[in-house]
């Protein structure tokens, strides 16, 4: 029977058996990155919290950094582990779900930029994971970020179904990452930050 794993902020998690699904749930200003290698048929969801790993919480005694937590050594991380459950890291590609602008403070003037480029996460998430992506070569394939409304993201193992639900709508398939040739990409609306829930740009293999 296919059951659904559910990935905590931080956390990474591997599938390759066919229908097994891992989703990560109310994502705001966190993303979701989806990384789906077609021949092995493994899956791989990371929850990202922020866009970079903070010093202080790297040297804290006791503590130790999931590497997930940041899209600076998400990526990487999630790569080495597909790597090493027998996948290729050439042949994966990517779907991000998530970012959204969920603080929108009414008193911070448009001169503010320090302030509001701090209060930006989502939008910063986004875009230090697509540094990241292109950085290593890996294609994406599709997204559905920004905006200011919730989402949850799930990811199917075996078909590389990426399903998406934002908060007050229905589910909705984003894309199909498992094609050995190009994936099938769903109709996605573009909203820019600043208007309405925002659904993201979808790009092409």
């Amino acid at each position: 029977m296919a059951t659904t794993t559910t990935i905590e902020m931080g956390e990474t998690a591997l599938e390759r058996t066919s229908g097994q699904r891992l989703q990560a749930c109310g994502l705001g200003a966190c993303v979701g990155l989806c990384l789906y290698e077609p021949l092995a048929q493994i899956a791989l969801l990371v929850h990202v919290v922020l866009p970079q790993t903070l010093p202080a919480a790297s040297g804290r005694v006791g503590v130790t950094p999931l590497p997930g937590k940041c899209a600076d050594t998400a990526l990487l991380h999630a790569l080495a582990e597909i790597t090493r459950d027998g996948g290729s890291s050439r042949l994966v590609r990517a779907v991000l779900v998530g970012g959204a602008q969920i603080f929108s403070p009414p008193n911070i003037g448009a001169g503010d930029f320090a302030v509001l480029s701090r209060l930006e996460i989502g939008q910063r998430n986004v875009l230090a994971l697509k540094e990241q992506l292109s950085r290593v070569g890996v294609p994406l394939c599709a997204e559905d970020t920004g905006g200011h409304g919730g989402r949850t993201v799930t990811l199917e193992a075996g078909t590389g179904h990426v399903w998406v639900r934002p908060v007050g709508l229905p589910e909705r398939l984003l894309a199909t990452l498992g094609r050995r040739t190009d994936p099938v990409l769903a109709p996605v609306l573009t909203v820019p930050y600043g208007y309405g829930l925002g659904e993201g740009v979808r790009y092409g293999n």
